[in-house]
Formats: C-alpha cells, sequence, structure tokens
C-alpha cells in the first residue's frame, strides 16, 4: 500500500479534477421552475444512436454502468440501466433522476445528429479540438434534483479511450450523487436522541434515521438495528487506536473485522458458537475512496453465521484515521434479507455511513 500522505494527495487531486472536468458543472437553473425529477434509486436512462448501442462503444458503455455490483451474490447490477432511442426522447423520459447522452460527434446518423442537439454551441467546437475533452455533467437540467452526463467523441476511437481511462470516476458521478440523494431523504425522519447520544458517549456524529433502535453498546462499539419482517439492517461502529497506515492494509482489516463480530454479533446470543463471520469462498473487495474529506478503505463482502442458524447477506464498511483523537474507526452496514433484493439496501446503509464524522473538544 502507498503512503498515507501519497494516497492523501492522489484522492484529492482526484476530487479536484473531478469537480473541474467541465466549467458547465457550475450552471444551474433556477430550482424553482422546474418539475421534480422522477425515477427510482440506482436507476439510469442512457440515451444513445441503435447503431452505436449495438458497436464497441455500446458495449462498453453497458459494461461500465450495467456492471454486477460488488459484494452481492444473486446477480444483481451496479445501476439499473434503460437504453432509449434518442428519437423517442420526450419531456417525461428528459425528467428522469439520472439521464446519460453517449453522442458521436461526426457520426451521420440520425440518432447521433439528434443529441448533438442537447449540445451547447461552444461545447462542440471545444470537442472538435480537444480529442482529450470527452464529458461534462450538470444538475437540475429538466427537473429538479436531476444529474446529466454527457459522453461524447469526435470518433468511436476517441470515445472508447477516454472510457477506459475514466470510467471509475464517471461511476463515482451517480454513486455519489445517489448516496446524497438518500442522505438528504433520511435526513428529514432521524433519531436525534440516538444520534446526540453517539455523540456523547463516543464522540462521533451520524445519522441515524427513524426505525433504528440501539441494539448494543459498550467503550469503543455500539450497533444499531431495523429489524422488519423480510429485512433486517444493521450498522455498527468500532474504534481503537491509530498507530499506523499498516492497519489500512486487508488483513488486518479483516483480523479487525472478525474480533469485533466474534464478540459481539451473533444469530442468537445464547450461543456463541453462532458468530457472524466474514464469508471467504467470495472474498471481500478493497478500494480507497474519501469518506468526509478523509483518506477510508472501502470494503464489501459477505457475511455469514458461523454455526447453529444459516444465514448471511453483504456487507459494506469504510475504514478511515482521525488524527485529531488519535482513533481508527471502522463503520460497516450490513443486512439480512433472504430472497429479497440486497443493491439499494446497501447503498442505503452506504449512504449512513458516509455521514460519520468524528467530533469533540479538538474538531
Amino acid at each position: 500500500m502507498k503512503p498515507l500522505k501519497s494516497v492523501l494527495f492522489l484522492v484529492s487531486l482526484l476530487g479536484f479534477l473531478l469537480s473541474h472536468t467541465a466549467c458547465e458543472d457550475l450552471e444551474k437553473v433556477n430550482e424553482n421552475l422546474l418539475p421534480k425529477a422522477s425515477g427510482a434509486t440506482g436507476e439510469l436512462m442512457i440515451f444513445m444512436d441503435t447503431t452505436t448501442r449495438q458497436s464497441s462503444v455500446g458495449k462498453l458503455v453497458d459494461s461500465i454502468f450495467n456492471a454486477p455490483q460488488l459484494g452481492v451474490l444473486q446477480g444483481e447490477k451496479r445501476f439499473r440501466v434503460h437504453y432509449i432511442d434518442p428519437m423517442k426522447i420526450n419531456k417525461f423520459l428528459k425528467m428522469h433522476i439520472n439521464l446519460i447522452f453517449v453522442t458521436l460527434v461526426n457520426d451521420k446518423s440520425i440518432g447521433n445528429r439528434k443529441l448533438k442537439e442537447f449540445f451547447p454551441a461552444q461545447a462542440l467546437q471545444k470537442i472538435k479540438k480537444n480529442p482529450d475533452y470527452f464529458m461534462f455533467t450538470k444538475q437540475d437540467v429538466y427537473a429538479k434534483g436531476q444529474r446529466v452526463l454527457h459522453l461524447f467523441g469526435n470518433n468511436p476511437k476517441d470515445l472508447k479511450r477516454n472510457l477506459r481511462e475514466h470510467h471509475q470516476k464517471l461511476l463515482r458521478i451517480f454513486e455519489q450523487t445517489e448516496l446524497q440523494r438518500i442522505s438528504t431523504r433520511l435526513s428529514k425522519a432521524r433519531q436525534t436522541e440516538l444520534e446526540a447520544e453517539l455523540t456523547k458517549k463516543h464522540q462521533v456524529k451520524m445519522l441515524i434515521p427513524k426505525g433504528y433502535k440501539k441494539a448494543f453498546a459498550e467503550k469503543n462499539f455500539v450497533w444499531y438495528r431495523f429489524p422488519e419482517r423480510k429485512i433486517d439492517r444493521n450498522l455498527f461502529i468500532a474504534y481503537q487506536p491509530y498507530r499506523s497506515e499498516s492497519q489500512f492494509e486487508p488483513d488486518s482489516i479483516l483480523a479487525w473485522r472478525n474480533r469485533i463480530t466474534k464478540k459481539y454479533l451473533f444469530a442468537d446470543p445464547q450461543y456463541p458458537e453462532s458468530f457472524i463471520r466474514t464469508e471467504t469462498l467470495e472474498p471481500p473487495v478493497f478500494q480507497q475512496i474519501t469518506l468526509n474529506g478523509k483518506y477510508a478503505i472501502e470494503m464489501r463482502g459477505l457475511w455469514r453465521t458461523n454455526a447453529k442458524l444459516l444465514m448471511g447477506g453483504p456487507f459494506i464498511a469504510s475504514i478511515f484515521a482521525d488524527t485529531k483523537s488519535g482513533r481508527l474507526f471502522y463503520v460497516e452496514g450490513f443486512v439480512y434479507a433472504p430472497g429479497e433484493p440486497k443493491r439499494e439496501l446497501i447503498r442505503e446503509l452506504n449512504a449512513l455511513i458516509h455521514t460519520t464524522k468524528p467530533v469533540g473538544k479538538n474538531h
């Protein structure tokens, strides 16, 4: 793993580049004049010429946005994608929460000519002069609460090169947008008493929506549950002294998780051997992220009970250090929902994880 300081610099630089990809992102119309965007969380509308859709460009776009969701075994995709012929674009479709326009500028097909109508004139000129200019994003273009992404190239070769090089950036645009939407929605009904208690006893803030109850807590650990008839959502926070960057290594993180779950989390507390463990047949995946401006490691994987009762499901966790308090945090959301789709449940838990912020006299 790279030294923490250097990784922090790279993550910060990436955030800067993402926010400055195009000045168009700063241009917003008056939200008060727009209808509310429609559509489900995790849903994308992609407008692309039919011929382009069937070409290598279309297959590459599909491999990015329609890829399998990591950490979920039910064959769920990262997003629910709908492809729309540009000639069928109408007022209703343009009101969707997430829109992607994929355009080959020099292509003379009727679909690509239609797509170019949605470009500002200055953008078309910039595309012709700069083959590295391949995207811009806007908010609230046709509806309130909407994210619009334009992907384009003078020719298939240029567009494919840029898509391959920047595919993670494109995914982050919609992942971050969805997390912000979810946290805004959940913050409208929150457990303020539980949040205040969490801050007072553990010096950390987190959005805790209605429905969650404190399941267990002790020094350096707190667990919240939201059990329903078919779905059981869980969130827990653990922390320990931060000593070195080696604590961010995957083996170290996994060992820490297994210590936590073996000590605190059981299918049946009367049977200590029913503790939760990390599934190793489908190993967890790790990636570097930022969480509230801090360098963090995200881990996605599967959990199962060790014995007694057969239970399991997906989990997502973020690990980050707070140098002011000298603590390393492990924040996880896991779900038990047999037979139910898991993607949006995990996305909701991830949105709550991203509201986690250490607080205290030094903050």
